[in-house]
């Protein structure tokens, strides 16, 4: 397969890393597990996942889901191997039937690297104000969860004390 040329996120955004909250060898099943990483807010997230798509047809997130409006959506059709984000989509092979992804959740956009950064999607959106939550769906079948860790970060900007 030759050399390839990825892109990730820097390293210096684990400095930003506050709470972190972390699932290893989980197997989500439709309908009858809740939103398994129902715990999690924020409007800033790092997450970083393993996932083996088992028989699931379709699986992923809603970020910044509100009360009123969906979230932002970052799913994997499992079928055609199309990641979406906001309706940008590319096609990621998994790696032994794997995938592997990392996005990178701000106040108005979301990134998502997959397999090792080989193929990325940036997508800019105008989510529903004081939208916090995260959802972590599959459907069609079920999703493993190899490794799953989700942290909260803080921003970037100096605060200054008054």
């Amino acid at each position: 397969n030759g050399i390839f040329l990825v892109r990730t996120p820097v390293k210096e955004i684990e400095n930003l890393h506050l709470k972190q909250e972390s699932w290893i060898q989980k197997n989500i099943i439709p309908g009858l597990n809740k939103n398994l990483i129902s715990k999690i807010k924020g409007d800033c997230l790092h997450i970083k996942g393993t996932f083996d798509v088992k028989t699931s047809d379709n699986f992923g997130f809603l970020l910044r889901n509100g009360k009123t409006n969906q979230g932002a959506e970052v799913s994997f059709n499992t079928k055609n191997n199309i990641l979406n984000c906001l309706g940008n989509q590319v096609v990621v092979e998994p790696i032994g039937g794997k995938l592997q992804l990392e996005i990178l959740l701000d106040r108005s956009s979301v990134e998502v690297f997959a397999n090792g950064g080989k193929v990325v999607i940036s997508s800019c959106f105008i989510p529903e104000k004081d939208a916090e939550d995260v959802i972590l769906f599959t459907s069609g079948g079920e999703l493993f969860i190899e490794n799953l860790d989700i942290f909260s970060l803080k921003s970037i900007w100096e605060t200054e004390e008054k």
